[in-house]
């Protein structure tokens, strides 16, 4: 074979080795391993989740009437209703506030043929509008911790509904189709006198409250209780748990990792998470809209809410503190418990959650272990705080609930009591203090 024929067949050799290469660099394509695979965490759903018309409800209903008062904290009822009223066509909001004395904020509130849904504290028209039909394309940016249903029309087609911050005296007014007031009427207004009588004090010329006019018959219950699993809350709150390192306490367990610490009380079943990297090093700017919308949407994105027996509604707000609290209802009742064994508390950090504070255990089934108990009525509990050495000034609502105690490792008791709001916060008034006789299990 001649020189010139080997050097040939060396070239096209080279050439078609060349294309093979650069055909295979083109279309190569390796198998790499997910970058951080091991670290990523599942959504971890430990329980419930809610929707925001079964966290933001009313915990009481007032119905005005023929110069007489009549009220309910009954759940299904005021679930049946805020159903009806989602269904309203809500429009012409109006800013009201500076037309009104102090007396006209009071008769609009509590005047004649008026119907008082109550809200144990501030919600926004921009959070509300998941559950009403709010027709305004801009709605205020503020808020109302009460609606007032106004039962007569104001024409023969139209009727008034007033959404209240009491405190404040702040009133936007607002129209429904007068068809939807007559239904309204019909199915609950009706009705009302079913309900036990109420009676009116005015602790300031500001503001009125209502309590029962006569004693109460309640029961006082005893539950099971069935804990939650720690390592479910443990996967769910830590962005690595298989770097969490977990130690005990003198009161329970403690795990943490490079920014996060969860410290479970095994006596309360109970645990606060804390993130500290959350923490805010300066005062922020912050509105009830986004600390509602955030905690809430926190506890729904790990199934943090109770599936039966019991719920958690939101129950309280404070701006300053960035924090939020979802009380525990049994049978239509808030629950109170000095421990913490009875709310989630929420603190909204910089971008998240910064602390979060709960209980780690449902309430499964109640014991046959029942009791009846009679509360005196609101005029015997009211007589006997004014007795006291308190502010009547100060005093901005008075309410039944339960007083929720451990009973052994597995059961707790709920016992009827009285309770009121003063400056801010929830007292208990003392079993020894009014009445008739013993209000709880002591």
């Amino acid at each position: 074979m001649k020189y010139e024929q080997i050097k040939s067949i060396i070239l096209t050799l080279l050439v078609v080795s060349s294309v093979f290469l650069t055909w295979n660099l083109w279309t190569y394509q390796p198998y790499l391993e997910p970058i951080g695979e091991s670290n990523i965490t599942e959504d971890v759903i430990i329980n419930a989740q809610q929707e925001m018309q079964d966290i933001i409800v009313p915990f009481k209903l007032l119905y005005h009437r023929n110069d007489r008062t009549y009220g309910t904290q009954r759940k299904f009822e005021i679930q049946s209703m805020m159903d009806q009223m989602s269904s309203w066509d809500i429009y012409g909001l109006n800013d009201i506030t500076r037309m009104l004395t102090d007396a006209e904020f009071k008769e609009l509130v509590h005047g004649e043929d008026r119907v008082e849904i109550i809200f144990p504290d501030l919600i926004t028209f921009d959070v509300y509008k998941s559950i009403l039909k709010f027709r305004d394309t801009d709605l205020p940016a503020d808020t109302f911790d009460r609606i007032i249903v106004k039962t007569t029309e104001e024409s023969a087609d139209f009727a008034a509904v007033y959404f209240v911050s009491y405190t404040d005296q702040r009133v936007y007014e607002s129209r429904i189709n007068y068809s939807a007031v007559q239904a309204f009427k019909e199915d609950f207004v009706s009705k009302s006198i079913q309900h036990p009588e109420y009676f009116s004090y005015d602790p300031t010329e500001r503001r009125r409250i209502y309590l029962p006019e006569n004693s109460l018959d309640m029961n006082s219950y005893r539950y099971v209780t069935s804990p939650e699993s720690i390592e479910g809350f443990v996967n769910a709150l830590f962005s690595e748990p298989s770097l969490v390192s977990h130690e005990y306490t003198n009161i329970g367990e403690e795990y943490n990792d490079d920014s996060s610490l969860m410290r479970v009380n095994v006596n309360n079943k109970t645990f606060t998470f804390v993130n500290i990297e959350e923490e805010a090093e300066v005062e922020l700017e912050t509105n009830i809209t986004d600390l509602i919308t955030q905690t809430s949407g926190f506890i729904n994105d790990h199934g943090g809410w109770p599936e039966e027996v019991t719920s958690y509604q939101y129950f309280s707000v404070s701006k300053p503190q960035r924090l939020v609290h979802y009380r525990m209802f049994v049978h239509d009742l808030p629950v109170f418990n000095e421990s913490g064994m009875a709310e989630y508390s929420v603190v909204l950090g910089k971008l998240n959650i910064f602390k979060y504070s709960r209980p780690y255990t449902n309430l499964e089934g109640m014991t046959k272990d029942t009791n009846s108990v009679t509360l005196p009525s609101g005029q015997e509990v009211l007589d006997r705080l004014l007795e006291d050495n308190i502010n009547p000034e100060q005093i901005e609502d008075i309410i039944p609930g339960f007083k929720l105690t451990n009973d052994v490792s597995s059961f707790v008791i709920l016992e009827p009591a009285w309770y009121y709001k003063y400056a801010g916060a929830w007292i208990r008034i003392q079993p020894d203090d009014v009445g008739r006789g013993q209000l709880g299990l002591e």
